[in-house]
């Protein structure tokens, strides 16, 4: 992850698979989670538009929240793309220093 913009999220750019992508705002927030507008990344921009997509951001303070976090993104990976679910276009964990 890459950080381009200040505290709020807005701005970061972020790998997710072989898609580039940066956020452009937020949509929702939970407890432990944030979900924000994003806006892909392509130097292909005058051939097509950016794609646009949403990405969600998880806090993870102990063991317990890791591990549904990961049972999220192994779900999402599997679901993704059958009918009723979003495509998953790929997951990130990044383990923050303290």
């Amino acid at each position: 992850v890459k950080k381009l913009g200040g505290p709020t999220g807005f701005g970061q750019l972020l790998q997710l698979g072989e898609t580039q992508v940066v956020t452009t705002g937020l949509l929702a927030e939970g407890g432990y989670s944030f979900v924000y507008s994003a806006r892909e990344v392509t130097i292909k921009a005058s051939v097509s538009p950016p794609r646009l997509f949403a990405v969600k951001k998880v806090l993870v303070q102990d063991a317990e929240t890791l591990k549904v976090a990961e049972m999220e993104m192994k779900l999402l990976e599997k679901l993704s793309g059958q009918p009723g679910f979003v495509k998953c276009f790929g997951t990130h964990v990044k383990i923050a220093a303290n």
